[in-house]
């Protein structure tokens, strides 16, 4: 805030405000801005936390004298729906991911097998020759 000025005399005032209009501008403009601050925005505000208040409790529903707010039905309706859609939404993607987890390990699988299998055929095959060079004395 600025300069606090207190003049106690009604002439000395009269002669401030008639020689200088800039500080009487002022003056006007610091009273006006006071009374603003002390009456009128004090009343909007109480008006306007009222209406949002009203307004909440029109939409959402009301609150009790512990500030426990109760829900309207079909707000409580509007709130289960979404959260059910994001769950959805959720475990669907989680779903999807475990698909591709799957088919991936099924492929592994897949490629594991064929691996043992020509790795066994391989052995089998080697061990096969053995017993053919053996027996012909290779």
């Amino acid at each position: 805030m600025g300069t606090k000025i207190q003049i106690n005399s009604l002439k000395a005032l009269e002669q401030l405000l008639h020689a200088n209009p800039e500080v009487e501008m002022e003056i006007r403009r610091s009273v006006l801005k006071e009374y603003e601050r002390k009456h009128i925005l004090p009343s909007v505000e109480a008006r306007v936390k009222l209406l949002a208040a009203t307004e909440a409790d029109a939409l959402l529903g009301n609150t009790d004298y512990y500030g426990k707010l109760t829900l309207k039905k079909k707000f409580r309706d509007q709130i289960k729906t979404l959260v059910q859609k994001e769950c959805d939404k959720e475990v669907r993607a989680m779903v999807k991911e475990l698909v591709k987890e799957f088919a991936v390990a099924a492929n592994v699988k897949e490629i594991v097998d064929m691996l043992v299998s020509a790795s066994v055929m391989n052995k089998a095959k080697e061990e096969v020759q053995k017993k053919v060079d053996a027996a012909f004395g290779n």
